[in-house]
């Protein structure tokens, strides 16, 4: 359940990044655009945020707040039962029977 909820905040940020992204290369051209690719969103984040009045974007904004909270919770709250699954993984390895090569 948790790394669904991760799973959506992963979602949530993207599509709040790409939307940002977009509206990076309208606002301010192909320039800076490509430095908001290069940089993985960082300089897009850290634009629209000095400028989030002026350009009237507080839902996208909103939307990559909520979802980098969703998917730092969900991630940390999911990993509990993705270490068990992964002991109990390597336990069926190590019982399972050695295959001799030919």
């Amino acid at each position: 359940m948790m790394t669904l909820v991760y799973l959506l905040g992963v979602l949530l940020a993207m599509v709040a990044n790409l939307w940002l992204l977009v509206r990076l290369f309208q606002v301010k051209g192909a320039v800076h655009g490509i430095l908001g690719i290069l940089s993985c969103g960082l300089y897009t984040l850290i634009w629209f945020l000095m400028n989030v009045s002026t350009h009237n974007l507080k839902k996208p904004l909103l939307l990559l707040l909520a979802g980098f909270i969703l998917s730092i919770a969900g991630g940390a709250l999911a990993a509990p039962q993705l270490i068990k699954l992964q002991q109990e993984q390597m336990e069926k390895l190590q019982s399972a029977p050695a295959v001799q090569p030919q």
